[in-house]
């Protein structure tokens, strides 16, 4: 398990313990399985949802300097409440495509989710480009 390294060692009471911390090599995070499995996810998603979620990132971009996928969830259920799909993990594409475009650039920074489905898993902190570009011009 490459992904893992590091041991930290606590003393306490005079007891030596070790205590594994998970740490993760984000330098190469999308392998190859990863981009297979959120191209599967957007070919599985509904063709309007689709749509709607990278058109929820757009805005989302325009809204806000820095954000998580959480906020584009929420922008999505703002802008079209009717929208759905059996597939969330394909929002994962939406954010490839939004990065594609230039529209985003990851941070490298995480922050726990704060979606309830998502048990705090961590989300990458995305900077809009656009709102850095607008700033930048004024």
């Amino acid at each position: 398990m490459e992904q893992f390294k590091g041991v930290i060692q606590e003393h306490t009471g005079g007891m030596q313990m070790a205590k594994y911390k998970e740490v993760r090599d984000m330098s190469n995070a999308e392998t190859k399985p990863t981009a297979a499995a959120i191209k599967q996810a957007d070919e599985n998603a509904d063709e309007q949802w689709r749509a709607d979620a990278t058109h929820a990132l757009l805005l989302t971009c325009h809204e806000q300097p820095q954000f998580t996928v959480d906020d584009v969830w929420i922008t999505l259920a703002r802008e079209y409440p009717e929208a759905k799909t059996h597939e969330n993990r394909a929002m994962g594409a939406v954010m490839r495509r939004g990065r594609k475009m230039s529209w985003t650039k990851g941070t490298g920074q995480y922050i726990k989710s704060a979606r309830s489905g998502c048990h705090m898993n961590p989300r990458q902190i995305w900077a809009s480009m656009i709102c850095l570009e607008r700033s930048q011009s004024l």
